[in-house]
């Protein structure tokens, strides 16, 4: 029987560690966190979380498709990237009153 990556499992998963990192994680121990989660389950349920494929890396396992997502930075174009800046970064962006008077003077 052969499983596919669960795709929204997997994102929701390496979300989920980012929020409990106070929003920022990176790559190297986000990975080795899914691991875990999953071996975790895996024993516990006998079921896998992401039925991701594993490879053996210098630094333990990796899944692979987590490991791709992960990696997903560059594939906003310059206008998606604007658009983030100006209104979904903290620093630049506006705050959820801001957003919602704006929404609000758009009629």
């Amino acid at each position: 029987m052969t499983l596919s990556f669960a795709h929204r499992k997997a994102t929701q998963a390496l979300n989920c560690f980012a929020e409990c990192s106070g929003g920022r994680l990176n790559k190297m121990k986000a990975l080795k966190l899914v691991f875990f989660a999953g071996r975790h389950h895996l024993r516990c349920s006998g079921r896998p979380v992401t039925n991701d494929t594993y490879f053996a890396m210098s630094y333990g396992p990796v899944a692979s498709s987590c490991k791709d997502l992960a990696q997903q930075t560059g594939f906003l174009s310059e206008v998606e990237k604007e658009y983030r800046d100006q209104y979904l970064q903290p620093e630049g962006g506006l705050g959820q009153e801001g957003l919602g008077r704006m929404l609000h003077l758009d009629r």
